[in-house]
């Protein structure tokens, strides 16, 4: 960079007193936004460093469009620049964590919801009837392998939400939909 190491420049100021400027530092060149508070003293704000490209810090043209942008806050008023861009970063920090915490919440239910309609099901007629069926086959009862079959066709196939309601939950006149068929 042709800017000696410590040196400034600057763009010309504007008739609030406002420009952007850029400094030779170690590592590059850093640019700063010049502003004068509302006591009439100057101050600047770091607006990042240079890059060519723009990836990893600011373009010149993208320090100077963040300095227009400064510009007309203290044109509108925001003299205390500084102070309203610290209450912008806590406003916007503060609307992050509301919504982080909306979507816990939402996935939060989302889980207890699902959480839910797994145990409904672990206590489903289904999971009743193939626990059945399991203790047939555990005991080497020869009938297992057909009252499975029955099962799934007659009630699974047949009354897929039936098979898929709380067995707690059933009435009588449920259970005997099947046979009736």
């Amino acid at each position: 960079s042709a800017l000696p190491l410590g040196k400034w420049i600057a763009d010309p100021a504007t008739a609030d007193a406002t420009a952007l400027e850029a400094r030779r530092v170690k590592s590059g060149v850093a640019f700063y936004f010049r502003f004068q508070t509302t006591e009439g003293k100057r101050d600047r704000l770091s607006l990042g460093r240079f890059d060519a490209e723009g990836v990893n810090g600011l373009t010149v043209a993208q320090a100077r469009e963040e300095a227009a942008r400064l510009t007309d806050r203290v044109r509108a008023g925001g003299r205390d620049l500084r102070g309203a861009l610290e209450a912008d970063a806590l406003r916007h920090r503060r609307e992050l964590e509301a919504e982080a915490a909306r979507q816990a919440a939402e996935e939060a239910r989302q889980r207890a919801q699902a959480d839910a309609a797994s145990a409904a099901e672990a206590r489903s007629l289904g999971k009743l009837a193939e626990a059945y069926v399991q203790a047939l086959e555990a005991r080497g009862a020869k009938s297992a392998a057909s009252v499975a079959g029955v099962l799934r066709r007659s009630v699974a196939e047949a009354f897929p939400v039936l098979w898929r309601t709380e067995a707690d939950a059933l009435t009588v006149e449920d259970l005997l939909r099947p046979v009736a068929a």
